[in-house]
């Protein structure tokens, strides 16, 4: 959802997915465009300039019924939990109203299928926390109330400051 310039998205394309990266900023995108270019990636990438709300709306509309998104990486750590309930409801929409549309109505709708076996979206989700705050506590605090399955994962990415450490927590769309 938070793409910037590629570092999740150039080598899941590189990998044979096809990915669906957005970004609001416009300098991110031109280095994203840059960068799937020069990686022979771009036509595995679909690139979106968007408000990352709108974002979700829209590539979920682009997806054909019975195509998913096997992960959703949620790469803005400091803003990444606000935007939970609008992705599990944008998602949850699609796999009950999604207009009934056949596969090859979209670009990419090929190499998706071939992407998406399984049956649940993995959203991956980098947040930051204090010391003293609990980032599963955190997530759970948000996908409780969406009744959500607890985290399938959680790892300490990197410490940012003396009292600030990014985590990534991951969890599945199923109930």
């Amino acid at each position: 959802m938070f793409a910037g310039i590629g570092p999740f998205a150039i080598p899941a394309a590189k990998r044979g997915c096809t990915v669906y990266a957005n970004d609001l900023n416009p300098v991110s995108i031109k280095y994203l465009t840059q960068n799937a270019r020069q990686n022979k990636v771009e036509h595995a990438i679909k690139i979106f300039n968007l408000d990352a709300k709108e974002f979700v709306r829209e590539a979920v509309n682009m997806l054909p019924r019975n195509i998913h998104f096997d992960h959703v990486v949620m790469n803005l750590p400091a803003f990444s939990l606000e935007f939970i309930p609008d992705l599990v409801s944008a998602l949850r929409g699609k796999q009950s109203s999604h207009p009934n549309k056949p596969a090859d109505d979209l670009p990419l709708a090929k190499k998706a299928r071939e992407c998406a076996p399984s049956s649940s979206t993995i959203i991956h989700c980098y947040l930051f926390a204090r010391t003293g705050e609990d980032p599963l506590q955190m997530i759970l605090d948000i996908i409780g109330p969406l009744q959500l399955s607890p985290p399938t994962s959680a790892h300490k990415v990197r410490t940012v400051s003396p009292s600030k450490s990014m985590y990534c927590v991951s969890f599945s769309l199923s109930h």
